[in-house]
């Protein structure tokens, strides 16, 4: 099978499996087993098919089921089964314009499914009754368009066209940082629109237009904001990362697909270095996804 795609993320499974999500071109999975590559596609005819094309990502839950998030819906593939199921009344605007209302995000906590919708705000599903509730994602319109979610701290943080928040799921009430002083970023002016939470329970937060990226310390609950405009231990080489892993020596890999290069950070110096060799990259290209494998 050969077919040309705009790779948008993937996910490596459980099972060692890769799946890929893709811009018009459906979902693919790569069996590490078989060596076998398979497309799932959305079919009008066929109700067993992917609700969309454009798919933003997948997630696995803990009985190795795949959830399907695209532009408008949501589908699971259940483990072994191989056929995807639809996920009724999910839809959310067949009719909207600018691919507004698509799900960009999710994340299970406890017994419920945390969604981030663009343009909707935050969704929580419960896969046991199927009830959903949606919240408003901050004070400003702007908030309800939601980039990632992740459980953290029994909370779920998300990020908005104005920076990073976190909702309690037992009080449903958000809160924001800018009361951190070590949360340097203005108000209501910096995207927060990537996670990464490492295996020291630090988050790694991408900031848009060029503005970095940020650590949080769960052990300290501070800020740290690395740019490159910043020198020294605060520099970081590129604008943002669009994608992020970490290895088994736990050194932190970033990229972006918006300038060249690969971007490691030294364990013991906690420095920022593209990778190369005697001043040239080793890696002279733009990065969309990685994972370790």
């Amino acid at each position: 099978m050969i077919v040309q795609v705009i790779h948008r993320s993937h996910t490596i499974d459980s099972q060692k499996n890769i799946w890929i999500s893709t811009n018009g071109e459906g979902l693919f999975e790569f069996n590490s087993k078989t060596q076998k590559l398979q497309q799932y596609l959305h079919d009008p005819g066929q109700y067993t098919s992917l609700c969309r094309n454009t798919v933003n990502g997948v997630y696995e839950d803990r009985h190795h089921n795949i959830w399907v998030y695209t532009d408008n819906g949501l589908d699971m593939i259940p483990y072994q089964h191989f056929k995807v199921e639809h996920i009724e009344n999910f839809e959310l605007d067949d009719h909207r314009a600018n691919n507004e209302y698509e799900i960009t995000d999710l994340c299970r906590y406890d017994n419920d499914y945390w969604i981030a919708g663009w343009g909707k705000g935050l969704l929580k599903l419960n896969k046991t009754s199927g009830k959903r509730e949606w919240f408003v994602g901050g004070p400003t319109k702007i908030d309800s368009y939601v980039w990632n979610v992740l459980p953290f701290n029994h909370e779920i943080w998300y990020g908005t066209y104005n920076g990073l928040f976190a909702f309690d799921p037992i009080k449903k009430t958000r809160r924001d940082f800018w009361k951190n002083p070590t949360y340097t970023i203005p108000h209501d002016s910096v995207a927060a629109f990537g996670f990464f939470k490492d295996k020291n329970k630090n988050v790694w937060i991408s900031l848009l237009a060029g503005n970095g990226v940020m650590k949080y310390d769960s052990i300290t609950s501070t800020f740290t904001h690395y740019t490159s405009q910043n020198k020294g231990a605060y520099n970081f080489p590129l604008n943002h990362f669009d994608a992020i892993t970490e290895d088994n020596k736990g050194i932190i890999w970033m990229g972006s697909n918006r300038m060249k290069g690969l971007v490691y950070r030294d364990i013991q110096t906690g420095l920022f270095h593209l990778l190369s060799k005697n001043g040239n990259l080793i890696f002279n290209d733009q990065v969309n996804c990685m994972a370790n494998y």
